[in-house]
């Protein structure tokens, strides 16, 4: 590059269609750099140069038929030169192919909180990320040892049953569409979390049916329930959390007999209760001519048997958290470990565990006390003295001046008999 910068060069051999192909050179924050294309001529070599500073950028290629440049119609190609090193090659895509890169030195993740971040990067390359959030509680029953921030989801053990509670009922039923079988009922304590299913699923008739189609209901001891699962029918009484693209795998979507499995995560329906639980299923594809079910569900975080109630903070941000409780007392007290958690700060609490904003910096600002004993004295005044008439790099300066004259000693003298 004549002009400076690095050279990167974008070569394409064109497909039987080149006003299909265009490309595009990005910064990282999505404004275009350089773009090229549409083209003319058929297989044919086209050679893009474009020079840039030092930066991250992404090179991407594009074809608006969407059958990429090989090898339907014709043998197109490309690849891609950094410095002279070559970072990508392509052919065969559909609509689109991008590729990241950066030139130049000191690029990473920036942000501290990131699960990526990189304390010698000087230049954010856009890569940070968030993955390695998680449950930190090694007493929890979800704890991750490879997480690095807690992201509040812990799930405290039960007293009685600890970890891994479940309660396990099972369905049996022939059913056309919107019909219901007979509710499975069983009896257990505790917060629905995930539901685990074993469907062994027949479509005897051979009418389009998918294991899909079957729409599960929970009810919970209060007389509540919630439901999920199903092709086109809902029931409009219990609270629903998805339908089948939402909660079920892509493989249940057919129409073959056999056994499918699953499991659904309902921690967020914040359903819970000590009693009797219930399973229905319905046919959830209205105009089915019918289809079998034999489905066995566990339900885990709920405990089988008598609930044993333990009191206490169950918030995990408060000061007085308590892993061990399962139900929340109103006990949770967000106050006594509030407070300045900046070390910098003049009201620093180390003791404090939450950050109430109340920091500040210059209570603690005390410059009339030029020998740093507390006391604003006849002793300041003597070291002021020394340093009287300084015009440059004093180390006597209440004012801030650059310079030690009668400005300091008026200012010493307004706060003498003081203390910091």
């Amino acid at each position: 590059c004549i002009l400076g910068g690095t050279g990167v060069i974008i070569n394409i051999l064109t497909d039987n269609y080149p006003g299909e192909t265009t490309w595009s050179l990005t910064d990282v924050t999505g404004a275009a750099v350089a773009e090229g294309g549409p083209y003319v001529d058929a297989a044919t070599a086209i050679q893009e140069v474009v020079c840039v500073g030092d930066g991250c950028f992404t090179f991407t290629i594009l074809d608006a038929f969407g059958d990429g440049l090989c090898c339907g119609y014709g043998t197109g190609s490309y690849d891609l030169t950094v410095d002279g090193a070559v970072i990508a090659t392509g052919a065969e895509f559909l609509s689109s192919e991008a590729t990241e890169f950066c030139i130049g030195e000191g690029f990473g993740c920036t942000d501290a909180t990131a699960c990526n971040y990189d304390s010698a990067a000087i230049n954010d390359n856009g890569s940070c990320n968030y993955d390695c959030a998680g449950c930190m509680d090694e007493t929890a029953c979800n704890y991750d040892a490879t997480s690095t921030q807690d992201d509040g989801s812990c799930i405290a053990p039960d007293p009685v049953y600890g970890c891994g509670c479940e309660i396990v009922t099972s369905v049996v039923a022939s059913l056309v569409g919107q019909a219901s079988s007979d509710p499975s009922t069983t009896t257990g304590a505790g917060t629905l979390t995930t539901v685990t299913i074993d469907l062994n699923w027949a479509n005897t008739l051979a009418n389009g049916s998918w294991p899909a189609d079957m729409l599960v209901q929970i009810g919970a001891p209060d007389g509540s329930c919630i439901e999920f699962g199903g092709f086109d029918y809902a029931s409009g009484v219990c609270a629903n959390q998805g339908d089948y693209t939402v909660v079920y795998p892509a493989t249940w979507t057919v129409d073959v007999s056999g056994l499918y499995n699953a499991v659904v995560d309902l921690s967020g329906a914040a359903v819970s209760g000590d009693g009797d639980w219930s399973v229905t299923i319905v046919n959830g594809w209205a105009t089915s001519t019918g289809a079998d079910y034999d489905a066995t569900f566990a339900l885990a975080g709920i405990c089988p048997g008598e609930f044993v109630e333990v009191l206490g903070c169950t918030d995990q941000g408060a000061c007085n958290y308590d892993s061990a409780a399962n139900t929340n007392d109103g006990s949770c007290d967000f106050t006594s470990c509030a407070g300045c958690m900046d070390a910098t700060a003049c009201n620093y609490d180390a003791t404090s565990t939450i950050d109430d904003g109340t920091c500040e910096f210059t209570s603690c600002d005390c410059p009339e006390d030029v020998n740093g004993d507390g006391v604003i004295s006849v002793a300041d005044i003597l070291v002021l003295l020394g340093e009287f008439g300084c015009v440059s790099g004093c180390s006597v300066d209440i004012n801030g001046d650059d310079a030690t004259n009668v400005q300091d000693i008026l200012l010493l003298l307004a706060a003498f008999g003081t203390t910091c």
